[in-house]
C-alpha cells in the first residue's frame, strides 16, 4: 500500500492549518486510516504553534508510518533528518 508514497522534494511552503489538511486530504485513499489519524493529529498540533507543514512534511510522515517496529521507525527518521541537514547545509554555500 505505501509503495505507492514517495516523499516529495521543493514542496512549496504553507500558511496555515487548512492547506496542510488539503495535502493530507489527498493520501486518505492511499493509507491506513490511523496513519492517516497519526498524520492529522501531527499537522494539527503542529499548527498550535503556528507551524504549518507542507507536502515534503506530510508525506514523510506517513511513509514513517508504514514501517512496522520501532526499530525501522527510527533508522528512517535518523536517514531522513541526515538528508534534510545535507540538503540545508547545501542550500546555504
Amino acid at each position: 500500500m505505501f509503495t505507492v508514497l514517495k516523499i516529495v522534494r521543493n514542496a512549496p511552503d504553507v500558511h496555515s492549518l487548512e492547506e496542510s489538511l488539503s495535502i493530507l486530504e489527498k493520501y486518505r485513499d492511499k493509507v491506513p486510516s490511523y496513519s492517516y489519524g497519526i498524520a492529522a493529529s501531527i499537522i494539527k498540533n503542529n499548527a498550535l504553534e503556528d507551524l504549518y507543514l507542507n507536502e515534503t512534511a506530510i508525506t514523510a510522515i506517513l511513509v514513517c508510518n508504514s514501517y512496522k517496529t520501532v526499530a525501522e521507525k527510527e533508522k528512517f527518521i535518523e536517514e531522513y533528518v541526515k538528508e534534510v541537514k545535507k540538503e540545508y547545509s547545501d542550500e546555504k554555500e
